[in-house]
């Protein structure tokens, strides 16, 4: 059985990109913890973890995911049972999930 991932989403009130992911995080039933960057120690750690402020920011399990765009590619490649290697023989991924599917699980996939 795969653990369920620890997600975190910096996000703004302002930011229409993030209602987007959050909503795209529901909708496959993945829960996950929402910082709001408008408030100092949000904005400095996600400064920590990404190196800028841009909104949406997902982080998984510690590792900086991306924005909405590369949130929506990592749920398309099948992720968190993309984690599963008897998941994903024989799946073809964009080279977009591939670079975001190597970056969180290195190791897993080749």
């Amino acid at each position: 059985m795969v653990q369920r991932p620890r997600i975190r989403l910096y996000v703004s009130r302002w930011c229409a990109q993030c209602e987007r992911a959050a909503a795209l995080l529901e909708r496959h039933g993945l829960s996950y913890e929402t910082i709001d960057v408008g408030a100092p120690e949000g904005c400095c750690r996600l400064h920590e973890l990404t190196g800028g402020a841009s909104v949406p920011q997902a982080v998984i399990d510690g590792r900086p995911v991306g924005g909405y765009e590369e949130l929506a590619a990592l749920l398309r490649a099948g992720f968190p049972d993309s984690t599963d290697p008897a998941v994903t023989a024989g799946r073809t991924s964009t080279p977009a999930e591939n670079l975001i599917e190597k970056a969180l699980f290195p190791g897993l996939f080749p």
